[in-house]
């Protein structure tokens, strides 16, 4: 116990460095199966097999272009639709107002009684009270934000730096790493490593492929809308975020679903086009919930769908976000090392 409390206290004092270390380790996972086709490509002319360097070199090159084509390809139509909503924000909040204002006339035409009024104000103020603070924290919140996004592109690049040394010398680490055990035990870790690292990315792809799906999907619903002659201007921006959330469970769910039908409130179709946006999302959202999620993730890490959905509403209960985000693979992980430990230790 006082091991680990003390492996604890120096992970927690050095959380930045496993921060960067464990993104590069995830970025040479991921790049290292096109080094290692590459390193079996022959070179023409010279009849042998590319040198692991350049294998490396291509594959960092082959994912910045891949990169670089999907930011070129829908950077400017995004960049269009942001400016769009905020050249138009001014008018929407104008509409918010006038909205209020229609609502105030209403409950004044109503006549309620001085009790029914006083009960009323009383709530407003007391929930007044209660989202002040909330907001005070997100506005402080925002302009710290800038800092930790300067902060995380920092860590992002040197986690790419320390990924290129990673599988510049991945060999030499992984005999290093073996050496630790025991002979009879060296055999075993192997096949445990290799389903550990078919666990982690399978989840890694399955999330990949699935956020994929959803904002093909919902991008796709939307402009399947302007057929019924519903046109929402900022189908691309709601479809990405739909994406990038998904692997969010929960909360990835119902932020773009409820902020995406409020944008749609303010442009031409009223009430018809939110919820025709918000049903579309909600439908694309839902399918692949139900029907593509369970069985995706559930093949990749090697735990049943029950299994996917109770592991998450546990993580989330216990730990939060990192919960929601790490509890499947975490769950396969500690699976697959108690069948490890289960054949090599006796009590």
């Amino acid at each position: 116990m006082v091991l680990i409390a003390t492996v604890l206290w120096i992970a927690w004092s050095i959380v930045d460095t496993l921060l960067i270390f464990s993104l590069a380790g995830l970025i040479a996972y991921l790049l290292a199966p096109t080094a290692y086709w590459l390193s079996q490509k022959k070179v023409p002319f010279f009849k042998r097999n590319l040198p692991w360097g350049i294998s490396v070199f291509l594959a960092y090159l082959f994912a910045v272009g891949i990169f670089c084509l999907i930011v070129l390809s829908i950077a400017p139509a995004i960049a269009s639709q942001i400016q769009s909503l905020t050249t138009s924000a001014p008018g929407y909040w104008k509409s918010i107002e006038s909205s209020f204002g229609k609502l105030r006339i209403w409950y004044l035409r109503l006549h309620v009684s001085p009790i029914v009024q006083y009960r009323l104000r009383h709530l407003a103020v007391k929930s007044a009270k209660k989202i002040m603070p909330v907001l005070s924290s997100f506005a402080a919140g925002l302009v710290g934000g800038i800092f930790k996004l300067f902060s995380a592109l920092v860590i992002f690049l040197l986690a790419i730096l320390v990924s290129l040394y990673i599988l510049l010398d991945l060999e030499n680490i992984k005999s290093y790493f073996f050496e630790i055990f025991p002979g009879d035990w060296k055999k075993d870790t192997e096949n445990l490593s290799r389903e550990v690292g078919r666990v982690v990315g399978g989840f890694i792809r399955g999330n990949i492929l699935l956020s994929v799906v959803v904002a093909a999907a919902s991008y796709a619903g939307l402009l399947f809308l302007n057929f019924f002659g519903i046109h929402f201007h900022y189908a691309l921006l709601a479809a990405l975020t739909a994406g990038i959330m998904y692997p969010i469970p929960f909360i990835g769910f119902w932020i773009p679903r409820l902020l995406a039908p409020i944008l749609a409130f303010f442009q031409p179709g009223g009430w018809t086009a939110v919820i025709s946006v918000f049903s579309v999302l909600a439908g694309v959202g839902l399918a692949v919930d139900y029907w593509i999620s369970p069985k995706v993730l559930g093949e990749n890490v090697g735990i049943s769908p029950l299994m996917v959905l109770l592991v998450v509403f546990a993580g989330g209960e216990l730990f939060g976000i990192w919960g929601l985000l790490l509890g499947i693979p975490a769950a396969a992980v500690f699976r697959l090392i108690f069948v490890y430990l289960r054949k090599r230790v006796t009590i």
